[in-house]
Order: C-alpha cells, then structure tokens, then sequence
C-alpha cells in the first residue's frame, strides 16, 4: 500500500499523524497485549457495575470507553485469526506471541511448528 491510499484510509491524515498513532497503538500492545488487555478491560467493567457504591450513570462514558477499546482490541484479535496471522504477522507486535508462547510466529500455521521446536 503506497502512501496516498494509506493516508485516504486514515481520514486524510498526513505521515507524521499516522506515524504518532501507530506509535501508540504499537505502545499500548506491546504493554499488554490485545488479548489480555481486552480480557482486563472488560473484566473492569464487570466488576464496576456490580459495585455496590458504583453510580453508573454517572460513569456511563468511562464504561463505554473502555467497553468500546476491548471491542476494537477483539475485532483485531479475530482479525489476525481471520487472515491466520499472529499478532507479530499482523502488526508487528510481539507482545501477544511472547505471552502465548508464539515465539516469532507470523502466521498461525507457524504456531504448531514453533511449539513443537521448544
């Protein structure tokens, strides 16, 4: 994908934005992975709105916030399932394949062959 359409995709953002947005989705994978962290946030959620001194319509944007970031981190979780990429082979993050054993499995297909050489 050459530059211009990458930028048409992104809303018509320039190299330095995409840039600092890859930099954080990057950032914020690496720290803790989609799975987990999408696991985490919606395990958050839960255990809020069965607090019992928890105002949830006072919190109704945080809930939605965090409940719509685990959305996107699931959505791209099957993404890679989909393609049969691991998260390294989709986004160049290792995060996930060091957590789960992965090692630098691209593909899923790869998984089973890098297990079995450990």
């Amino acid at each position: 994908m050459d530059f211009s359409e990458l930028s048409k995709k992104m809303g018509g953002l320039n190299a330095d934005q995409i840039f600092e947005l890859a930099t954080l989705g990057k950032g914020l994978l690496n720290m803790y992975g989609s799975i987990d962290l999408a696991s985490s946030l919606t395990n958050l959620v839960s255990f809020i709105m069965t607090a019992d001194d928890f105002d949830i319509e006072d919190n109704r944007y945080a809930i939605d916030a965090i409940l719509r970031i685990s959305k996107m981190l699931s959505d791209l979780n099957a993404k890679c399932w989909g393609e049969r990429k691991t998260m390294l082979g989709l986004t160049g993050v290792q995060m996930d394949n060091l957590t789960y054993g992965f090692g630098k499995a691209e593909k899923i297909e790869d998984i089973n062959q890098v297990r079995k050489a450990s």
